[in-house]
């Protein structure tokens, strides 16, 4: 299943930027395949699952530990593709969890702040529980970095 098909792209790959998130999860947790096979252009499944704004795909990829600052061959990271979804059509998931508030749950802090850098607007967003990315990080425990990011981000 690792073996790479087209562009050194993976099954993963395709996976992730189709939004097939059970199937994200078989590859990653069942077959134990690699998290972070970079294509032909340097794009890993995490860039794949940003660039079609696969928010499922996406959370999944981070909480399994793939690496958000590889960049590809332009220079771009996932997180960069992501914001400019997010900035463009809106980056959500079924839960209304912006982008923001998938990285709190990534429990991800250097992620958190990327993302406050460049769009602070989400840390007000709320999902369809009500919560903000800042509620999010409360009630998942163990977050005091990310709350102490969060919470100085709210201060400016």
């Amino acid at each position: 299943m690792d073996v790479p098909i087209k562009g050194k792209r993976t099954a993963l790959h395709l996976a992730a930027e189709s939004g097939r998130e059970p199937l994200v999860q078989l590859l990653l947790e069942q077959l134990n395949i690699a998290i972070n096979p970079q294509d032909k252009k340097g794009r890993t499944p995490l860039h794949a699952a940003a660039t079609v704004g696969s928010t499922e795909s996406f959370h999944q990829l981070l909480r399994s530990g793939a690496n958000w600052s590889l960049a590809d061959t332009k220079g771009k990271t996932a997180i960069h593709n992501a914001l400019f979804v997010s900035r463009t059509r809106g980056f959500v998931d079924k839960k209304k969890n912006n982008l923001l508030h998938i990285a709190v749950g990534a429990n991800d802090p250097e992620l958190v702040k990327v993302i406050i850098a460049h769009q602070p607007e989400l840390a007000t967003k709320q999902n369809n529980n009500g919560q903000t990315p800042i509620e999010c990080a409360i009630t998942q425990g163990d977050q005091f970095k990310i709350l102490q990011i969060l919470m100085k981000a709210g201060e400016k």
